[in-house]
């Protein structure tokens, strides 16, 4: 039944991509597909990909697949695994160290921006996420403050600064899924109750300057924000 039901939502997937847009190729709905269960971790780093069972799997031909994990390579999603092999590309420890040295950059700028351009929408979107943060629950915390961020840079209204986030925002949503899925298995989730209050207690205040159009102040609780990161001591995710 469970691979039934996944197999209708590939099909659903493919023919809502098709109506939404007809001359957007197979490939690349299929490319989207995997991107988000790579993205989930629903293909965990280091999973060896074969074509013919995905393309068994979603319902498509090897060319199609194929395609598709070109595109993934490319985007730097996947790794390869020998002479022809491909696998869910890891993220090792100094890329997860440059992901923040990144972010210490370009988070205070984007922060500054959005407290001199944000629209009303952009604030109820930031305190949505905001309020969605105050969730115990591992996966759904590190959704909400993922997308709390990129929400700033929504606000922006910087087509560059947007797509460097965009650029990011896969592999930092993976950090969060592995990470997610490390805190079930070794109960830390529970022992970092102190950390997540003071990272709630700073999104407050950031969303506070940027309502206030204070850029020095929201710059400034940006770059402090950044070494709130839940990032953990490991090798490689």
């Amino acid at each position: 039944m469970e691979e039934q039901t996944k197999d209708f939502c590939y099909h659903k997937r493919i023919e809502i991509g098709r109506e939404e847009n007809p001359f957007l190729p197979i490939h690349a709905i299929v490319r989207d597909i995997l991107r988000e269960r790579i993205v989930t971790c629903d293909l965990a780093p280091g999973y060896r990909l074969k074509e013919v069972e995905l393309a068994d799997e979603i319902g498509v031909s090897r060319t199609t697949v194929r395609n598709a994990l070109d595109a993934l390579l490319a985007e730097g999603l996947l790794e390869k695994e020998g002479k022809r092999g491909l696998c869910v590309g890891r993220i090792p420890r100094a890329q997860c160290n440059q992901l923040r040295e990144f972010r210490r950059l370009i988070d205070p700028i984007a922060a500054g921006l959005a407290a001199t351009r944000r629209t009303m929408q952009d604030l109820a979107e930031m305190r949505r996420f905001m309020e969605a943060c105050k969730s115990e629950d591992a996966q759904t915390f590190c959704e909400a403050d993922s997308n709390f961020h990129y929400t700033i840079y929504v606000a922006a209204k910087n087509l560059y600064f947007l797509s460097a986030y965009d650029r990011i925002h896969a592999d930092r949503k993976r950090v969060n899924y592995v990470f997610v899925d490390h805190f079930s298995k070794t109960d830390t989730w529970q022992y970092l109750t102190s950390k997540r209050d003071r990272m709630r207690e700073s999104h407050a205040a950031i969303l506070d300057a940027i309502e206030r159009s204070d850029e020095a102040a929201a710059r400034e609780l940006a770059s402090k924000h950044i070494e709130l990161s839940l990032l953990l001591d490991v090798d490689e995710c």
